[in-house]
């Protein structure tokens, strides 16, 4: 069975729902290739050889950017076509059945002057870590972009539905391949547990005013 949904193509680059997109977990993204060759091969670098993170709880950032100027290609672009990323997230197309909530954004979302800068990061987390407990990025965040980095199997980041009490679905751990999803107040709860090696991810916000 595809883990792929709805795709879209209107940026320049796919965009797949994932299989479990929809009325209990939000909508969630893929995208493939998320950073050019250049990009990942640049984050790669920054990468250490050997663990060093083991006291580290949950993640510690190696690497940080806020100015667009100097944001990876597809940052860019979803950000300037802000109105596209939110008609793909809208629930406008969702089968709400019974139960299931409608979709709750932060207020004046659509409207960019809300957004006050990009954010992306190089973060790590241990070998082995207990979860970090269920979360929504609601309020702080736009949008939210994990991209895996390294190694090159670990443990993919956790969505836990509605109100976070769902089963847990994931979309599979593969380096570059990105998973997107704007955050909501109940719809995207999600969560991370450490691999058996340190696990190195690229977290991309669209911020919001603290």
């Amino acid at each position: 069975m595809s883990i792929y949904g709805a795709v879209h193509n209107e940026l320049g680059f796919e965009v797949s729902e994932a299989s479990f997109s929809g009325s209990v977990f939000g909508k969630v993204f893929v995208i493939s290739d998320y950073l050019t060759e250049v990009e990942l091969g640049r984050i790669a670098d920054m990468v250490p050889p050997e663990a060093e993170y083991a006291d580290t709880y949950p993640n510690r950032m190696l690497w940080q950017n806020f100015e667009y100027s100097s944001a990876f290609t597809k940052t860019q672009l979803l950000w300037d076509n802000w109105e596209t990323v939110c008609k793909w997230t809208s629930d406008d197309d969702v089968m709400h059945v019974s139960g299931h909530e409608r979709f709750i954004f932060r207020e004046s979302e659509i409207d960019k002057p809300y957004m006050t800068s990009i954010r992306e990061r190089l973060q790590v987390s241990p070998a082995h870590m207990r979860e970090y407990e269920p979360h929504t990025d609601y309020g702080a965040k736009a949008l939210t972009i994990l991209v895996p980095i390294a190694p090159g199997v670990s443990e993919p980041t956790r969505f836990h539905g509605y109100e976070g009490r769902r089963t847990v679905r994931s979309v599979p751990w593969a380096i570059n391949q990105a998973y997107m999803f704007r955050p909501t107040l109940d719809h995207s709860y999600h969560s991370y547990i450490g691999g058996e090696n340190d696990r190195y991810v690229m977290n991309i916000n669209f911020m919001f005013p603290s």
